[in-house]
């Protein structure tokens, strides 16, 4: 089976897999095409980016906001230890099955698309909360849409939220 993916920089990429290990190989292939994307056009480095790496340096979490397709991901995931990909219907139906998951791993976290599960800004808070706001860098969430239910707290004082604009040339 081949399957075809056409990433936001306009690159196609193509993969030959098996069925039988299909949703193991779908984290495999989501690394690839960033790494693949990156290989296409790198990386460039935003004002945002000093923002975020200061700001992570003293704060527990942070929410990164912006129109879509500015490179929130890209940018959050530079940083992440732990990435849970709510766009992505396996992981997101993990993350409904199961929600404590989004908050395991190592730090920092990343919650990408977290308006997808609104439920997982509340479990952030809470465990900024539970753990006295004493770790730097624990959570980064980023999102371009608001949920139809929004989270039931602000995270005021807790999740700071950083604005991302688009990249000009």
């Amino acid at each position: 089976v081949l399957f075809r993916r056409f990433c936001s920089l306009g690159a196609v990429i193509s993969v030959q897999y098996k069925p039988s290990f299909l949703l193991q190989s779908w984290r495999h292939f989501c690394m690839l095409a960033c790494v693949a994307t990156e290989a296409i056009r790198p990386y460039v480095r935003r004002i945002v980016d000093d923002e975020l790496d200061e700001l992570l340096a003293s704060l527990p979490a942070i929410a990164i906001e912006g129109a879509k397709a500015v490179g929130k991901t890209a940018t959050a995931a530079r940083r992440a230890r732990t990435i849970h990909r709510l766009d992505v219907p396996s992981e997101r139906s993990v993350a409904l099955a199961d929600p404590l998951r989004m908050i395991g791993g190592e730090r920092p976290v990343l919650i990408d698309e977290w308006q997808r599960v609104p439920e997982s800004w509340d479990l952030a808070r809470r465990a900024v909360d539970d753990e006295g706001g004493d770790q730097p860098a624990a959570f980064i969430l980023t999102g371009s849409a608001s949920p139809e239910n929004p989270p039931t707290h602000s995270g005021a004082g807790r999740i700071v939220t950083v604005r991302m604009r688009t990249l000009t040339p």
